[in-house]
């Protein structure tokens, strides 16, 4: 019996464009995200929350925001269609600086200081009720 290879040669990759390709299903979704984020420190701004902003929490939620947008559009997103390795590589970006960076930023006040006054009673009842501490 001989040994199969691993893998073969099927020939170079397809060349595709490897560019910022700006699908709307990702665009959308980011530009509604950080619409509505500018709109809540607009707000928190001009009233009485002006000085619970500080810099270091806008820079971690545009650090986070960016790094979704080069995760998942940017040439990466390209080559990560074509080697694992690069997908991944986008999994880890998301995870461990996007998330992390969004999460810092303590974004919660301002999304919901930009939504309407009705809805941020309920937004602040789900907050409370599923962000409770883990002792009594």
């Amino acid at each position: 019996m001989s040994a199969m290879p691993v893998w073969t040669e099927a020939g170079p990759l397809p060349a595709k464009t490897l560019g910022w390709t700006w699908p709307t299903f990702i665009i959308v979704p980011l530009l509604l995200t950080i619409a509505i984020y500018l709109l809540g420190l607009i707000k928190m701004w001009r009233g009485r929350a002006r000085a619970s902003l500080r810099p270091w929490t806008i820079i971690f939620f545009i650090s986070g925001w960016l790094s979704l947008l080069i995760a998942l559009d940017s040439p990466i997103y390209e080559f990560g269609e074509q080697l694992f390795w690069v997908h991944m590589t986008q999994h880890e970006i998301m995870m461990v600086i996007s998330a992390s960076a969004r999460t810092s930023s303590g974004a919660y006040g301002a999304f919901s200081v930009a939504v309407a006054q009705p809805a941020q009673a309920k937004i602040a009842y789900t907050n409370k009720r599923f962000h409770r501490p883990l002792s009594n």
